[in-house]
C-alpha cells in the first residue's frame, strides 16, 4: 500500500473524502456535486477490530500489570484499527526512567525502517517532543530516536533532542519494536463507495429536477420586453419578472416566427431511477462479498450485530481469524520484549492469550441445541415405545380376559 493509497483512506475514515481538497484524489471523473450519503469504512473497521479482538486477554501475570498501564483494551483497538487502515504500523516498547514499560504506536509514514527476513534490522522514528519548563509552560523541540543492530549481535541507540546526541548500547539483543501487518484490502472499498454516492446524487439531481422542473420559454424577446415602446410587451416583462417561477432555471429558444411567447415544464419520461437504485444494491452486494465484516453491523445502532454471528458465511469467519492471529502473533513478540525489558523469564506463548471466539462459541450453542433437540425426540421416542408396549399388553390381557369369560358360559 502506498503512502498516497494510505492518505486517502484515512479521508474515508475521516469523513472528509469529497473536501474541496480532496475530490480529485477521489475516482477519476467523479461527478463533481458528489457529497458523502453512505461510507461504511468506519464500520467495517470496527466491526473487524471488536469481533477479531473481543474479549482479549492474557495469562500471565507480569503483562497483566504491564497491559493496565497501557490501558490495552483501548491501546489493543487502536493498533488493530490502524494496522487495517494503513497494512501495517510499528509498536515501540520502552523503559521509562520510573521503571515502567511503555507501548509506543508509530505510523508507518512516521518512522524509516530496514527489515532482513522479517527481523528489524534498523528502526529510526522523529517527531516533536512535548515538555514543560521551569515556568510550567508547554514547549516543544524535535526529537529522533534510532535503533542499529550491530554485526557483532548487539545494539545500538542513537537519541538526539535538538542538537544533543547521545549513543549508547541498548540493553537487549534485539531492537525493540514489533511490526503489525495484515493483507488489508480496504483500499478496494474507495471506488466502490465512491460510485453509490455518485449515484445517490445523481437520483437527488432527478428528484430536484421533477419538484422543481425547468421552464422552457420561447419568444420571450417578442412577448416581453421591459425595454419595449409597446404598453403591452412591457407589461408583460414584469408580470413575469413578477411570477413564481423567476427564480426557476429557464431555457430560452428565440422563434423569429413566432410573435407570442410560449411556456412549458421540462420533466424527465424516463429518469432510469429503478436502474441506478438497481446499480446501488447491486454495488452493495460486491461491497458486503469483498468485506463480509460490512454485515456485523447494525446500521441502526452502529453496533456490531450478535445476530449476524449466525450467518453461515465462511469468508467472515476466516477474515476474522486471520486478522487476530496476525495481530496475536505480532503482539506475542511484542510482549515477549516487554518481559525481557522488564526482567521477567517467563516464557510466552500464543497459548497465553485469550479472547472470546464468536463464531466458535454459537457453533457450541448450535451443536447443544441440536443435541438437546435430539435428546427430546429420542425421550419422546422412548415414550412412544413405551405406550406401545403397554397397549399392545392391555390388548393381550383383554383378549385373554374375552377368551376366560367365554369359557364361562360355553
Amino acid at each position: 500500500m502506498t503512502r498516497e493509497e494510505r492518505t486517502r483512506i484515512k479521508t474515508y475514515y475521516d469523513r472528509e473524502q469529497y473536501s474541496k481538497s480532496n475530490l480529485s484524489k477521489n475516482m477519476p471523473g467523479l461527478f463533481d456535486g458528489t457529497v458523502e450519503i453512505f461510507n461504511p469504512i468506519r464500520d467495517i473497521v470496527k466491526a473487524l477490530s471488536n469481533t477479531a479482538l473481543k474479549d482479549l486477554g492474557i495469562e500471565n501475570e507480569k503483562l497483566k500489570e504491564i497491559w493496565e498501564i497501557n490501558q490495552m483494551t483501548t491501546f489493543s483497538k487502536k493498533i488493530a484499527k490502524e494496522m487495517y487502515l494503513n497494512e501495517e504500523v510499528f509498536v515501540e516498547v520502552i523503559l521509562t526512567p520510573d521503571d515502567q514499560i511503555r507501548y509506543i504506536l508509530h505510523n508507518v509514514d512516521d518512522v524509516e525502517y530496514t527489515e532482513v527476513f522479517g527481523e528489524i534490522k534498523k528502526f529510526k522514528v522523529e517527531g516533536e517532543q512535548v515538555y514543560f519548563d521551569d515556568n510550567g509552560e508547554e514547549q516543544g523541540r524535535e526529537y529522533s530516536r534510532e535503533y542499529i543492530k550491530l554485526d557483532t549481535g548487539t545494539v545500538k541507540r542513537i537519541e538526539k533532542i535538538d542538537d544533543d546526541t547521545v549513543e549508547s548500547p541498548f540493553i537487549l539483543d534485539k531492537i525493540p519494536v514489533s511490526k503489525f501487518k495484515n493483507d488489508s484490502n480496504i483500499i478496494e472499498a474507495l471506488n466502490i463507495i465512491d460510485k453509490i454516492n455518485e449515484t445517490e446524487c445523481y437520483i437527488g439531481r432527478i428528484f430536484g429536477i421533477h419538484g422543481d422542473p425547468w421552464l422552457h420559454a420561447n419568444g420571450v424577446k417578442q412577448f416581453a420586453d421591459v425595454n419595449s415602446s409597446n404598453s403591452k410587451i412591457k407589461k408583460n416583462a414584469q408580470l413575469l419578472e413578477e411570477a413564481r417561477y423567476k427564480n426557476k432555471r429557464i431555457i430560452n429558444t428565440q422563434n423569429s416566427k413566432e410573435m407570442e411567447a410560449s411556456f412549458k415544464y421540462i420533466e424527465l419520461t424516463n429518469p432510469l431511477i429503478s436502474e441506478m437504485q438497481n446499480d446501488i444494491a447491486r454495488l452493495e452486494k460486491r461491497l458486503s462479498n469483498l468485506f463480509p465484516e460490512y454485515l456485523l453491523v447494525d446500521t441502526a445502532t452502529q453496533n456490531v450485530s450478535e445476530e449476524t454471528y449466525l450467518l453461515k458465511n465462511n469468508g467472515l469467519k476466516t477474515k476474522v481469524a486471520s486478522f487476530r492471529e496476525d495481530f496475536i502473533k505480532s503482539l506475542l513478540e511484542t510482549d515477549k520484549i516487554a518481559l525481557e525489558l522488564s526482567g521477567s523469564s517467563d516464557e510466552l506463548t500464543e497459548n497465553d492469550y485469550t479472547y472470546f471466539d464468536t463464531f466458535m462459541e454459537n457453533e457450541k450453542s448450535s451443536k447443544l441445541t441440536t443435541l438437546s433437540l435430539a435428546l427430546d425426540v429420542i425421550s419422546k421416542a422412548k415414550d412412544i415405545d413405551e405406550e406401545y408396549k403397554l397397549k399392545k399388553l392391555i390388548e393381550k390381557v383383554t383378549d385373554d380376559t374375552l377368551q376366560d369369560l367365554s369359557g364361562l358360559y360355553d
